[in-house]
């Protein structure tokens, strides 16, 4: 079973965690300058291949659990950064 519901909707990615640290995110791809300083709140960012064209971010964290300490989510943002992009190429 997957730890990961990833969704894409009119507002934009979503991605949940089930397993603890459980918490949701927003996310987009992309390296639009005008699009990431929209953004709010804290950003983390998967660089990918460093084309810019499959740059994952996340953002908009909340937390369910405790938010874990900084290399544990680090280790977390990573495999959530996956699991997205094991998304978007299912949908390809």
């Amino acid at each position: 079973m997957s730890h990961w519901t990833i969704e894409q909707t009119a507002s934009g990615g979503r991605i949940q965690h089930h397993a603890r640290p459980r918490f949701t995110a927003c996310w987009t791809t992309g390296d639009a300058a005008d699009e990431l300083a929209a953004l709010d709140g804290p950003c983390w960012t998967d660089e990918g291949s460093g084309s810019g064209e499959d740059t994952i971010h996340l953002y908009g964290f909340a937390w369910h659990d405790a938010a874990p300490q900084q290399e544990a989510f680090e280790r977390l943002m990573t495999q959530a950064a996956r699991a997205i992009d094991r998304w978007i190429v299912t949908r390809c």
